[in-house]
């Protein structure tokens, strides 16, 4: 019965897993194939690992907030605290950018680094050390935040923080909201003498057409219209880019960025 619900709160609307770390598709039978249709609470949670789901039918947002791995074994981390993936309408929106090889070099780094996830970073600085394919050193951890002030503005909601910067004196703190149906709120403050803080970057599946215009950034499928826009800041992009939701197996993806607003 635990790793029934493990496993759902692991699981988008489409009926299989996210891709945090070294995960991707087709690897072993999908989540719905192993568990079916099981009911997922709206806020479920895994403590030790850390992460968090939200969800009502077909509109869902996954918060990873917890460590990138055993501390024993953290060879499959990738630099993705905080990053969220998110489906609306049933389809995969907010992805991840997969894992495209395990041999070492340029994809490799590319697929593990902080500024290839939907989190935010810091211009080249990375929350975690990495060199050749798996080897991992100094690494910050995160942990979500429950504090029920930050309830009450979102029917659904998670939060989370990472310590990836704080050797810097750099404090990161991610706030979701979703409103199934509606609409989803992501709210990034960082706090610190750095003065690097570069975006938060978001990669939408290639799926999506993708476009901007007076109203913002928008993304259509099939039925579904998407419109990213930012409160405070300032966004980018579509732009062209890649992803590999299975091993190796390029397929396009749309990024666009927040360039934060500096409040001193």
């Amino acid at each position: 019965a635990r790793m029934t619900a493990a496993l759902a709160t692991m699981a988008h609307p489409d009926g299989d897993i996210e891709l945090f770390n070294d995960a991707w598709l087709g690897e072993a039978p999908s989540a719905r194939m192993l568990i079916g249709d099981s009911k997922t609470p709206a806020t479920a949670r895994l403590p030790v690992t850390g992460y968090v789901r939200i969800g009502e039918g077909g509109d869902a947002a996954i918060l990873d907030c917890g460590p990138c791995g055993p501390d024993d074994n953290p060879g499959h981390a990738h630099a993705d605290f905080l990053s969220v993936e998110v489906s609306v309408g049933g389809h995969r929106l907010i992805v991840d950018p997969g894992v495209p090889t395990y041999t070492a070099g340029e994809l490799r780094d590319i697929s593990r680094s902080a500024r290839n996830h939907n989190a935010p970073s810091i211009d080249g600085i990375e929350p975690i050390e990495f060199w050749k394919s798996f080897r991992v050193g100094r690494r910050g951890t995160a942990a979500e935040i429950t504090d029920a002030r930050l309830g009450g503005v979102a029917p659904l909601w998670s939060a989370g923080y990472h310590t990836g910067y704080e050797h810097l004196g750099i404090r990161v703190r991610r706030w979701v909201g979703l409103w199934p149906g509606a609409g989803l709120l992501l709210c990034d403050v960082c706090v610190g003498r750095q003065r690097q803080l570069e975006t938060a970057r978001f990669l939408v599946d290639g799926a999506w057409a993708a476009g901007a215009g007076e109203t913002g950034t928008w993304f259509e499928r099939e039925d579904r219209r998407v419109i990213a826009r930012s409160l405070a800041g300032r966004l980018n992009g579509p732009l062209p880019a890649r992803h590999w939701p299975r091993f190796g197996v390029e397929a396009p993806a749309h990024p666009f960025a927040l360039f934060p607003e500096d409040h001193g």
